[in-house]
This record gives C-alpha cells, structure tokens and sequence, in this order.
C-alpha cells in the first residue's frame, strides 16, 4: 500500500469518527487502465498521486439535498470525480482567461473554490497544490498552498486530530477550521 492510499485510509477512519456523511458519500475507486483511458484525449500525464487518489476513491456523490459542507473532505473541499475533474479541466481550458494549463482539478465546492495539482514535470511548481478562487479579494485568483497531496492529507488529519476540524450534526456549516498546521 502506497503512503498516499496510507494517508487517505488514516484520513477516512478521522471522519468516520465524526458525524460526517463523506464516508457514504464516496464512490469506489477506479483501477489504472479506467483512469488511463478517461485521460487519453486530455495530452496530459498526471503524478502517481493522482492516480492513487482515484484508485482509493473517484469522488463524492452529491445531491440537491445536500448541505455543501456535508461532502467536505476538508474545508471547501469535495473530492471531484475523475469525469467531473477532466470535464472541468476542458471547460477551464476553453473559456477561463485565468486558467493555468498544468492545473488540474482534484477537490471543489459548489461556492467556486478549487484545490489543483501542477501536472506539469518541468515546473518549480511541479505536484504542489494550488488554491483557485474566483472571489479571492486579498490574494491572487491562483495560490500555492501545499507542498504536495501528502501535505495536504497530513494537514488534515492533524485538523481532525487536533479538534480544528471537526463537523458539528447541529450548525448550519457542518465544519467549522480554526487554524492551518504546516508539514
């Protein structure tokens, strides 16, 4: 077992202790050759990450029912599926004057907020996690904000362990984030 599939399994058994929804929410992953096929026609090569991410799990299923917050992972983050990541991918690419190419999406919420890995290996940049918002007023629309997907997953965890992240069955927002821990 990878240390990515190590993390995300660390990760689900946090929120399992919790009262999130997210653990039924979360489909099957796909094997190599599915996520080979589903990204053929993109000219892209994703890191072995990526491809862990959606062995483990190919995102959330969501409903009109659904408080966002319920299919967080983390703070405005939902686990997009592969189809849904790859159709957004070729509608940001076509129409998004901001979009950065070597982005690619990974989590989302419904609000605009989009967590994306750099694909590209020739980038300082290159497997970093990148925060894209369209109503960011005190930064750039694009931002770094993790080393790697195992930072990420590290972070979180820690907020789940820490108690800074948790999810409350009785507030509006289901999840409430009170400070970022570094790795």
């Amino acid at each position: 077992m990878s240390s990515i599939t190590k993390l995300l399994n660390e990760l689900l058994i946090e929120i399992k202790n919790t009262q999130s929804l997210v653990p039924i929410l979360l489909f099957e992953g796909l094997n190599r050759a599915q996520i080979d096929d589903m990204i053929n026609g993109l000219g892209i090569q994703l890191p072995e990450e990526v491809y862990e991410l959606y062995e483990w799990k190919n995102g959330t299923a969501l409903s009109s029912s659904l408080i966002p917050h319920e299919s967080w992972l983390f703070p405005l983050g939902t686990l997009s599926s592969l189809e849904d990541s790859i159709d957004r991918y070729q509608h940001q690419m076509e129409r998004d004057e901001y979009w950065t190419p070597n982005l690619f999406i990974l989590f989302a919420d419904d609000g605009g907020e989009m967590f994306l890995i750099d694909f590209d290996e020739n980038s300082p940049t290159y497997k970093m996690i990148y925060k894209h918002s369209y109503f960011s007023v005190d930064y750039e629309v694009t931002i770094t904000c993790f080393d790697s997907l195992e930072a990420l997953i590290k972070t979180v965890i820690e907020w789940f362990k820490e108690k800074a992240c948790f999810y409350d069955p009785d507030s509006l927002y289901k999840i409430r984030h009170c400070y970022i821990i570094s790795t």
